[in-house]
């Protein structure tokens, strides 16, 4: 029987002792269920963790876990130099103390992979010197990144343990995939990108965020605009406001009319209301409002728009 292997799990640290540092401690702890569960990959620079992205393609990639601080690498020719990156490089920027946040900076501007967990780690304080850099780490709609400062002692490795625990995507098993089937009529098979829009959508529809869902015609947008309110407190199966999304597909309303269709409109409000009307906000109120094909408005609505979800409220 062919089984499909481990979780990756890649641990981007200049010397192998610091890796094995980290791995001991991941084994140790708990109940021992993240050794398990994942396996574990060494890289000792960059050019290392792009290598091993292309000798195992598809892989399902769990987490990368990068050291910030590469003073201790061997080899100097295996740091990272300065190309075109999303912000310029301050000139006194250290590439050994800081080296990490390279790391990171290559793996999603290059391509590497969008969608992974990151989990930076410093053993040094924070400094003024590190938050000027936290700018790097900012890559809307790709995966989470987090930077931690282990404090010296036995807590620091099981902070990096507690944080990858919490941290690291895991693939759905044939229950949760089933659930995603009948619940959401989504099919999330065993292609990470699937799973992380799963947890993604699992993780927001809780809360009151606004959420843009972005893709070409024929994706399923509206299928997970669907799935985000079914995860919410919004969503009442027999409540006929509540049971799915208020919905306005901006495509297919005259430009003229698309302020009556968001915001409603009075008697008398202009030539021919004989009546008043609810908009989509205020139909949906205590539900969720899914708005498709919103790049479809003009400047001046977007703008009202911008304010109606600022400040929850319509006139």
């Amino acid at each position: 029987m062919i089984t499909e292997p481990l979780p990756a799990l890649l641990i981007v640290q200049p010397t192998r002792a610091r890796y094995q540092t980290i791995i001991r401690h991941l084994r140790e702890y708990g109940d021992g269920s993240i050794g398990r569960e994942f396996e574990f990959f060494h890289l000792d620079c960059y050019e290392a963790l792009s290598s091993w992205y292309a000798r195992n393609p598809g892989r399902f990639v769990s987490l990368v876990i990068i050291g910030l601080d590469f003073s201790e690498l061997a080899e100097s020719g295996k740091l990272l130099g300065y190309p075109e990156l999303k912000y310029p490089v301050p000139k006194d920027f250290d590439a050994l103390r800081f080296q990490g946040l390279l790391v990171y900076v290559f793996l999603r501007e290059n391509g590497l992979d969008g969608d992974v967990p990151v989990l930076l780690v410093s053993e040094a304080p924070e400094t003024e010197d590190s938050r000027r850099y936290y700018s790097f780490m900012l890559y809307p709609a790709q995966g989470a990144c987090q930077l931690i400062y282990i404090p010296p002692g036995p807590d620091g490795p099981v902070l990096v343990a507690e944080r990858t625990a919490a941290l690291a995507l895991r693939p759905l098993d044939e229950n949760q995939r089933a659930h995603w089937r009948k619940a959401h009529q989504m099919v999330v098979g065993g292609a990470r990108r699937m799973v992380c829009l799963a947890r993604e959508i699992e993780r927001l529809g809780p809360g009151e965020s606004v959420v843009l869902v972005l893709g070409k015609p024929g994706v399923g947008k509206e299928l997970v605009a669907n799935a985000l309110h079914r995860c919410s407190l919004r969503f009442v199966a027999d409540d006929p406001v509540r049971a799915w999304p208020s919905t306005a597909n901006i495509a297919a309303i005259a430009r003229n009319l698309i302020e009556v269709e968001l915001f409603g409109h009075t008697r008398g409000a202009y030539t021919g209301s004989v009546g008043e009307r609810e908009g989509v906000f205020e139909y949906g109120n205590g539900s969720t409002v899914f708005l498709d094909e919103i790049g479809d408005i003009s400047n001046e609505v977007q703008l009202k728009l911008l304010r109606v979800m600022e400040n929850r409220r319509v006139k």
